[in-house]
């Protein structure tokens, strides 16, 4: 009995650690694929000036099957933008400069550290500039910001309409940003 709820246990676990991905979108016209991750975090901050917040933690991997290379820029102002289904809360979002990695799937909040960061950013916009080169990926910190926590899970996703970008969470949609093929 000893060693069968063991390994009930080690399978259980080993399936929760190992499932990041929420969602993950194919655009097939456009050869590239948007994987999404499930949120790390719930946890508060407090900022110098006594004012608590709380913040999630996700990750995008987009990923380049074309034979092109991918201009990806991205860029959160510093607005908040309050939920749809809850006014009373605010989000703003960040972008990280910090590289994810696989490795860092399993870490607490993704390998990220998220205080030091809001220390030196919190109240700023953030913007990003990569390349994706032709057959390769890049992964995407995505650090979500509220006033206050919310009822239930949040979740978020970065989606692709022609050629812009926008991120989701929970009902609110932000155009954030544009990912065009570059002529190779």
């Amino acid at each position: 009995m000893k060693t069968y709820s063991f390994f009930l246990f080690y399978f259980l676990t080993i399936s929760l650690f190992a499932q990041d991905v929420d969602t993950e979108y194919s655009y097939e016209h456009q050869k590239i694929t948007i994987k999404n991750s499930l949120p790390k975090g719930g946890l508060k901050y407090t900022d110098q000036y006594g004012s608590k917040y709380t913040y999630v933690v996700f990750y995008s991997e987009v990923i380049n099957t074309s034979d092109s290379t991918l201009h990806l820029s991205l860029k959160f102002p510093s607005d908040v933008y309050p939920l749809t289904e809850d006014q009373e809360v605010n989000f703003s979002f960040y972008l990280p400069s910090e590289s994810m990695t696989e490795e860092k799937k399993t870490q607490f909040m993704y390998g990220l550290d998220v205080e030091n960061y809001l220390i030196n950013n919190l109240g700023k916009s953030t913007k990003m500039n990569k390349e994706i080169q032709p057959n390769s990926s890049s992964y995407i910190y995505v650090l979500a910001v509220s006033n206050k926590g919310v009822n239930g899970t949040v979740r978020a996703e970065l989606v692709l309409k022609d050629d812009a970008l926008f991120y989701q969470l929970n009902g609110l949609e932000i155009k954030t940003g544009l990912l065009q093929k570059l002529n190779n």
